[in-house]
């Protein structure tokens, strides 16, 4: 699989994870950054989110990395403007980040470290390609 359509699939991954938590009624509110949907218009901390949804005081930033970007410094920045945005509107803040299987445990140690640091109580969703689903 290209690294393009990988990165699809996990986008398509979070999409399908924030229809389960978000009422069907408030589906049309979730943004997506592809070629087909209601694309993103916010910009966090200067990054366009993959996927965003915000109602009644609740953020859910959704985002897709491949192994080859997880680590790249821009992915790094993007995080942590994401993280600090999510942080303040505590357990009403969510970020959900879909990885190839092979970044699983590096994306779950990467989330966990950083909320712990923040005290943060926003939630943190760990997706991978396979089908797992990790609650931080």
């Amino acid at each position: 699989m290209s690294e393009s359509s990988c990165h699809i699939e996990l986008v398509k991954r979070v999409l399908n994870y924030v229809k389960t938590v978000v009422d069907p009624s408030f589906h049309d509110l979730i943004e997506v950054d592809d070629s087909v949907s209601n694309q993103p218009s916010r910009i966090v901390g200067n990054y366009i989110p993959d996927v965003y949804f915000f109602y009644d005081k609740r953020l859910i930033l959704g985002e897709a990395k491949t192994l080859d970007d997880f680590d790249r410094k821009h992915s790094q920045e993007q995080f942590a403007a994401y993280l600090k945005e999510c942080s303040s509107y505590g357990e009403l803040g969510m970020i959900v980040v879909a990885v190839p299987w092979a970044l699983v445990n590096t994306a779950k140690n990467l989330f966990r470290r950083k909320k712990k640091e923040m005290g943060s109580l926003m939630k943190i969703v760990v997706l991978d390609d396979i089908g797992g689903i990790f609650v931080l």
